[in-house]
């Protein structure tokens, strides 16, 4: 789970590059993966049998994967693999040790961030699946039937808030891998709370649309 936890600061830290660079919509994406990670390691500190189901999942892709590759009969890229009968032997396995697929609201749910799937989460996944909505972040116009412009360029406006929500997911995901590992880094975990919530006050003060998250 270390390593979970790694790749969540990992996808923070490119989210921050992105950030400075006023990419918004990419930052979006990664932020949305971060979400992702962080219900899966806080699923993960609130019941440790959690991992077991983590890893199981595998099983579950694999076998989805190798059966569209049948499917669409593109054996060619899996030359010298018995197809079918590693199909077989991923779905006894399947079967034996009852594998249900998690989806993200389920991890989400074990988690308790529902708040976190039910806002931020289904706004940044707007952007990674390309849906109308977001696409109409790159037009302009005096009503929805008339466009003025399609246009490129930096976005700034609403960038804090984005960084805000990555230092949420950063400061929960300490709070989940020290109760997970007893690190008794409790002190240091509320001292960076502490700072989020004084920084998201101050740029409260600046837009008043933004309200601090307890973590």
């Amino acid at each position: 789970m270390a390593a979970l936890f790694f790749r969540l600061l990992s996808i923070f830290e490119s989210s921050v590059i992105l950030a400075e660079r006023c990419i918004f919509n990419e930052t979006q994406i990664l932020l949305r993966t971060c979400i992702e990670n962080l219900f899966i390691l806080r699923a993960i500190a609130n019941d440790e049998s959690m991992a077991d189901r983590y890893y199981e999942q595998n099983y579950l892709e694999k076998l989805r994967n190798l059966r569209l590759i049948r499917r669409y009969r593109t054996e060619k890229l899996y030359q010298g693999l018995d197809l079918g009968k590693r199909i077989e032997e991923l779905e006894d396995t399947v079967n034996k040790k009852g594998i249900k697929k998690l989806t993200v609201a389920d991890w989400a749910n074990k988690a308790g961030l529902n708040d976190f799937y039910a806002t931020a989460y289904p706004v940044f996944s707007w952007t990674t699946h390309s849906s109308v909505i977001d696409i109409g972040h790159y037009i302009s116009g005096k009503s929805d039937e008339v466009f003025e412009e399609v246009s490129w360029s930096p976005q700034l406006a609403e960038m804090d808030k984005l960084l805000l929500t990555g230092v949420e997911c950063v400061v929960t995901g300490l709070r989940s891998i020290n109760k997970l590992f007893s690190l008794g880094a409790e002190n240091d975990i509320e001292e960076y709370s502490n700072r989020y919530h004084q920084l998201a006050n101050t740029l409260s003060n600046q837009d008043k649309s933004i309200e601090p998250t307890s973590l």
